[in-house]
């Protein structure tokens, strides 16, 4: 009788572990695809920048100023 709720209380730990780990794995991936895409995104303002005419010394403090607000 105790062997049955035995296996199924450990059934039941190894599938919440389980969905811990894939919880863990979204968050993850979900923070790189942020990441990239943040970075996309400053690539094409940095270009759009440039294109503009603006000088490199401006971008970089602007850059920077950004940055340290954050």
């Amino acid at each position: 009788m105790f062997e049955g709720w035995f296996l199924l209380e450990r059934l039941a730990q190894l599938e919440y572990g389980l969905r811990l780990e894939e919880a863990g794995r979204r968050r993850t991936r979900s923070a790189s695809l942020r990441e990239a895409r943040s970075r996309r995104a400053l690539e094409r303002a940095l270009k759009g920048a440039l294109a503009a005419g603006l000088y490199p010394e401006e971008l970089r403090a602007a850059l920077s100023r950004a940055l340290k607000a954050t």
